[in-house]
């Protein structure tokens, strides 16, 4: 298993899951969809996190505790998971997808991937949102957009209960989570007070998420319709996605640059046949090339971490919504 994922769960005739780089892509591969009961015991979630207080390991006051600080500690194996401070409530792994049940009414079988990542310190889960997927009109038979609805948890105090509607092409498993005008796809919970008072709120962003899903078809349409030529989409690419200045670059600078990398996606992936041509197209050709191709360096965190963190949260979400700004003006 990569770094970044500790434990896995995954529906195997689905795919790889997104966030995984695939050195080890095997993880707990399943043969269906998982009730909440069932995945967090394959994805290796199935224990508790235990508060303990802070105390002083060396000095005059060896042993003495703090009041401020508490330890989160995983109960299997006794791993520190984080520092937290007093008013920090655990949300335990079963009570999270408890939670994504409540939002949907469903104790369904609907989990396709669960797992742990950072050593236990984040914790990952997505639900099948069915009734919102898209068929784009004009794309490959398989190319069906799903809607999921994608869970996370911090153990470390890093990050609160989050809730994503993410959108995942079937074919390349590209996340293509894009903010599109007002529309709310994503609602957070912080470690304070009970989590159960807060599932009418969390209902009503997800309400206001449905919304999002309708803005999203639009704009996937839109783009679809967008003819586009091979020059407007390298030259989006290296002014408004990953920018160079190819007069003062050396050439194999050019060669190298995620710019013509991502370009070379666009034009040879198999899966992005059917819509190459369009500026729909174009934006899954920089989600495939950022989720896929991109290559990861870490200097206080390894690679694989590098990367997940990336393409759930952070530069990866940003490239993609940087290239549908970009493609919307074409």
């Amino acid at each position: 298993m990569s770094d970044a994922v500790e434990s896995m769960a995954f529906v195997e005739s689905r795919g790889l899951p997104w966030w995984t780089d695939g050195s080890d892509p095997r993880g707990n591969a399943l043969d269906r969809l998982q009730t909440a009961t069932e995945m967090v015991v394959a994805s290796g979630l199935d224990y508790d996190v235990n508060l303990t207080p802070v105390a002083l390991a060396a000095g005059p006051f060896a042993g003495q505790q703090s009041a401020e600080k508490f330890a989160t500690v995983r109960s299997t194996d006794g791993a520190w998971l984080g520092t937290v401070g007093r008013q920090y409530q655990v949300i335990q792994n079963r009570e999270a997808f408890a939670f994504a049940d409540s939002l949907v009414d469903s104790g369904d079988a609907k989990y396709e991937t669960a797992g742990s990542l950072r050593g236990g310190r984040v914790i990952f889960m997505s639900m099948e949102l069915n009734h919102l997927d898209l068929t784009l009109e004009g794309e490959h038979p398989d190319g069906t957009v799903k809607t999921y609805l994608l869970l996370s948890n911090a153990h470390d105090g890093s990050r609160a209960l989050e809730a994503d509607i993410t959108k995942v092409r079937v074919v390349c498993q590209n996340t293509l989570n894009l903010a599109i005008g007002g529309a709310t796809r994503r609602f957070k919970i912080r470690h304070s007070g009970s989590i159960d008072g807060k599932i009418a709120a969390a209902r009503q962003a997800l309400g206001i998420a449905f919304t999002y899903d309708k803005a999203f078809e639009a704009a996937a349409q839109r783009l679809l319709s967008k003819k586009v030529v091979d020059e407007q989409v390298l030259e989006i690419f290296r002014k408004a996605v990953w920018p160079i200045d190819v007069e003062e670059a050396t050439e194999g600078r050019v060669e190298s640059h995620p710019s013509t990398l991502a370009f070379e996606t666009y034009l040879k992936a198999e899966d992005l046949a059917p819509i190459r041509g369009t500026a729909w197209g174009a934006l899954n050709a920089v989600a495939d090339f950022v989720d896929h191709g991109q290559e990861f360096r870490g200097r206080y965190e390894t690679a694989a971490d590098v990367r997940a963190n990336s393409i759930l949260w952070g530069t990866g979400q940003a490239k993609k919504q940087a290239a549908y700004q970009a493609l919307l003006k074409v």
